[in-house]
């Protein structure tokens, strides 16, 4: 019987020591990847998360962009053809309008933007993939170059 307490005894501890040197190993792995700062270093931690219901994380609003011919123009946005013939959606509302910028040399409104003109405009992707504007700039009418089409076989 103490042969049996004798053989599990050197095998707890021959376990006990191969995981002691993982850990320790592992530990002088992350802080060779993973150096602390030197003293007197200022750190900038990573920006907070918005948390969502239960505590999941939420996702940072998408980006959009347009640019093109506004063929259609509302109360509430217009729409804009791009060179490759798709058209977007661009949003805004009362409460938005007074954070947008529109420039056509000199500052204007949401409510400036007319039918034919070029503009580039950015801001929130929407799930539908129109685009809540946060900028929109009334372009000169040039022609945007399009890439050559490849050639005929």
């Amino acid at each position: 019987m103490n042969e049996k307490i004798e053989k599990y005894a050197v095998i707890v501890v021959v376990f006990a020591v191969i995981a002691g040197s993982a850990f320790w190993g592992g530990m002088k792995y992350q802080a060779y990847r993973h150096p602390a700062p030197a003293a007197g270093s200022i750190v900038i931690p990573a920006p907070p998360h918005s948390g969502g219901a239960n505590g999941q994380a939420t996702s940072a609003p998408k980006i959009g962009s347009a640019i093109g011919q506004v063929i259609s123009v509302t109360s509430s946005g217009f729409t804009v053809k791009s060179p490759d013939g798709k058209t977007k959606t661009v949003s805004y509302t009362a409460s938005t309008t007074a954070n947008i910028t529109v420039t056509k040399m000199t500052t204007l409104s949401p409510k400036d933007i007319s039918v034919g003109e070029s503009v580039f405009a950015s801001g929130l992707l929407q799930a539908d993939g129109s685009i809540t504007a946060q900028m929109i700039q009334v372009t000169q009418s040039t022609p945007v170059p399009q890439p050559p089409l490849p050639p005929k076989k």
